[in-house]
């Protein structure tokens, strides 16, 4: 794993000899997700997948 210069793009690397570049441009990863999921994340997935100690909130608009 490592970040490019400008820290916009993580590359990895696997045990399969595969890489991947990784975007890390935030309001675009959080665009994706929303249309992929259609706005699917619900309270108790939230809690398992991003915290239960932080209050619900809907991450699309």
């Amino acid at each position: 794993m490592a970040f490019s210069p400008n820290g916009h793009i993580l590359a990895t690397g696997s045990d399969d000899r595969t890489v991947r570049l990784w975007g890390m441009d935030v309001d675009q990863a959080i665009q994706r997700i929303c249309a992929t999921t259609a706005n699917t994340l619900a309270s108790a997935t939230w809690a398992q997948y991003v915290s239960s100690d932080l209050p619900y909130r809907p991450p699309c608009p």
